[in-house]
Formats: structure tokens, sequence, C-alpha cells
């Protein structure tokens, strides 16, 4: 991606484009999920098809990029049609998860750099190592989020004004 901490443009052009499709999606009010109604079928044949054809095609420098836009797109549409099918109920957990959400991924990667930094050298499986992260990492973010966030300008800025929200 990039030999320092600012990324490379094309990295910068693949981000930007999955962030302004979700502007114009959200804007576009797709209140009935029309784009993710068939789930049910572009994630299996993300999983079962187009990832297993991005390993046998690793060299090929044309149909392998195809290969990975056509599974991050099924992902993608996949995803919000399986939320939108399974997660339309309000609950107050997965509110409070969505609100603090882009606080986590603003502040996940200096702690999770940390976190691992500090395993390095112990002879632990990676599958541990990795548990032993998300453990230190989740509860952080999130006790960050409540406690200097949430009910702050910096809660506001990044959440809107929603009273609701932000009790």
């Amino acid at each position: 991606y990039s030999s320092g901490l600012i990324p490379k443009p094309h990295v910068i052009l693949y981000y930007a484009v999955f962030f302004f499709f979700g502007s114009w999606y959200f804007r576009l009010g797709d209140h009935a999920c029309r784009l993710g109604r068939l789930w049910w079928c572009a994630l299996p044949v993300a999983a079962c098809l187009a990832f297993p054809l991005l390993f046998v095609t690793v060299g090929d420098r044309f149909t392998n990029p195809l290969l990975q836009t056509l599974f991050t797109w099924l992902m993608v549409v996949g995803a919000i049609g399986l939320a939108h099918r399974f997660f339309t109920i309000e609950s107050r957990w997965f509110r409070y998860l969505a609100d603090s959400s882009y606080w986590l991924y603003l502040m996940h990667f200096p702690l999770v750099v940390f976190v691992q930094w500090q395993l390095f050298y112990l002879p632990l499986p990676a599958l541990v190592k990795a548990a032993l992260v998300l453990a230190v990492a989740v509860p952080v973010l999130l006790g960050s989020y409540e406690l200097l966030v949430r009910h702050t300008v910096v809660g506001r800025l990044l959440n809107g004004k929603n009273p609701v929200r932000n009790q």
C-alpha cells in the first residue's frame, strides 16, 4: 500500500470510490434496499466462486483485478442486503456500535500496532495473538469513545446532533 504514512494515490482513489458510493447511496434514500435484494445470491457467488478464483488467477494482471472488483462489490451489495434483511429492528447495542464505529475506525490503527508490537516476541500462535489484540483494543476503544467522545463536541462532530442517539 505505502512505504510511509501517506498512502499511494491509487489506494486513496480505491477507498474514495467506496466513500463516494456510500455517500451517493445514502442520499438516494433506498429504504426498500433494492440494491441488496439479491444478497442471498451475491454472498455465495462472492464466497464460493469469486474468492477461490482469486487464488487461481494470482499472476494474471487482467483477470485477477477484475475478480477482485467483482468480489468486493458482490460482498458490499450482499452485506447491505443481509443487514437490511436481518438487522432492521432498532437495537440500542447496534446503535451504540454504529455511533462509535467512526471513532473506532479513526483510532484503532495506533492502538492495534502498539498491542501487536507488545506481543511480537511472545511465543504464541497467531490466532491467540489476534484474540489478545481484540481483547485489548475493543474495550479500550469503546471505553475511550464513551468517556472522551460520545457526549462531547467530538461526538457531535462524528455522529451529528441527534438527542436520541447521544443519550
